[in-house]
């Protein structure tokens, strides 16, 4: 995905576990480590911005080869809270990834969350876009 705008704060650049950056209207995520509080916190500053000016981001594209966890109970409860308030302003999820834990996550965002959303192998990153700026 090309870089448009990254959402790293400059002093926790090094420690950062998750990139977050919007390519247009969809919203890149990458986790490159277990999941901060600090990294759902940089997450939901990226989406607050981007929601501030449209009504909708209109999709989210999480890559990650094997999904690496949550830090913390605090980062999961932190990233819980994100779900719940920003699902309904998002119209598509797309996860790109290996991970035995996609099709979990696929039925939960579908059925229990109410994203739209597909599974695509590591590998289909640019398919999974492709989608998520369909019609």
């Amino acid at each position: 995905m090309p870089s448009e705008r990254w959402y790293v704060p400059s002093s926790e650049e090094e420690r950062a576990m998750l990139k977050v950056q919007f390519d247009g209207d969809v919203l890149g995520v990458r986790p490159e480590g277990p999941i901060t509080r600090e990294d759902v916190a940089t997450l939901t500053r990226a989406a607050d911005e981007y929601l501030a000016g449209h009504p909708k981001i209109t999709g989210v594209m999480v890559e990650t080869r094997t999904f690496p966890g949550f830090a913390s109970v605090g980062a999961f409860a932190d990233y819980a809270r994100f779900i719940a308030d920003h699902h309904a302003r998002v119209r598509r999820l797309a996860l790109v990834t290996d991970s035995a834990l996609a099709p979990i996550a696929e039925f939960m965002a579908n059925h229990v969350v109410g994203v739209a959303m597909r599974h695509y192998p590591f590998a289909e990153g640019a398919a999974a876009l492709a989608w998520l700026r369909s019609p």
